[in-house]
């Protein structure tokens, strides 16, 4: 059951964070968390139809080989992934103004293409990877039932969350390397590194016990949160990573725009054909 007062609209009836309304994406949606990046993807369309920014949060709507496609900048973190999930869905599968369900709800592709970390000495700078699924050690677990949660670390919960398969499968056949990725919930402490406050995860250094258990292979603050939410809203996602950084060899990219822009490149060819 819908409750009014819990979908918030602009004056102008738009969703509240996103500044959209309901026809202005399309059901292929691509996130990224950089608001800059959003010009990055969307130079390759042939033509626009929507423009719109409020925050952190830049949409761009257009074709691409004729398919259109939307791209949204989250900004960093599953904090605003809840967010932009959300309003995704309700400008999806909820009639704005009326605020009721949607007689004929509808699934959106949500694909992530974003920068990532190994934690894999076998995983180069370099590497285009796909989120087979993802563990996470964010908060979002607090506001949702993801299911049964473990302890990675000592006080250190995390949920399991699973990619569409056969999107997952369509991009593992076009070359992007299989991985299961850890999504933390900051950039510093939470994602191992110890400055001037010693982590909890200061374990990341090493490959460490339950990094080799999980199979895990990279690190990032998005794709937990993606496929979870994806999940429950019946929508299918799948999440690309340009690997930018090793962790354990401790080997930068030297040419970061060059990945990300060949993952881009690559990603938009694959999706225009779904």
């Amino acid at each position: 059951m819908l409750h009014l007062s819990e979908i918030i609209l602009n004056d102008d009836h738009s969703v509240y964070h996103l500044h959209l309304h309901p026809g202005e994406i399309s059901d292929l949606i691509i996130t990224v968390g950089d608001p800059g990046r959003v010009a990055q993807v969307a130079q390759h369309f042939e033509s626009i139809r929507i423009k719109r920014q409020y925050r952190e949060f830049y949409t761009i709507t257009g074709t691409f080989a004729g398919r259109p496609m939307t791209v949204i900048s989250t900004g960093i973190g599953t904090d605003n992934v809840d967010i932009v999930l959300n309003e995704l869905d309700i400008l999806t599968n909820v009639l704005l103004p009326e605020r009721v369900p949607h007689p004929f709800p509808r699934s959106l592709i949500i694909c992530r293409m974003g920068t990532s970390g190994a934690i894999r000495s076998n995983y180069p700078v370099g590497t285009l990877l796909v989120s087979t699924s993802a563990w996470g050690i964010d908060g979002l677990q607090t506001g949702y039932d993801f299911g049964n949660l473990r302890e990675l670390a000592p006080g250190v919960m995390a949920y399991h969350a699973i990619g569409d398969e056969r999107l997952v499968e369509i991009f593992t056949n076009e070359g992007f390397i299989p991985g299961i990725t850890l999504t933390a919930s900051g950039f510093y402490g939470p994602q191992g590194r110890s400055i001037r406050i010693p982590s909890k995860l200061s374990a990341l250094r090493s490959e460490a016990e339950f990094v080799s258990d999980l199979g895990l292979t990279n690190i990032e603050m998005e794709t937990a949160g993606i496929y979870a939410l994806s999940r429950l809203l019946g929508h299918r996602a799948v999440s690309l990573n340009a690997i930018l950084a090793n962790r354990i060899t401790g080997e930068f990219s030297s040419k970061p725009e060059e990945v990300v822009d060949k993952m881009i490149k690559k990603g938009l060819q694959i999706l225009s054909t779904l």
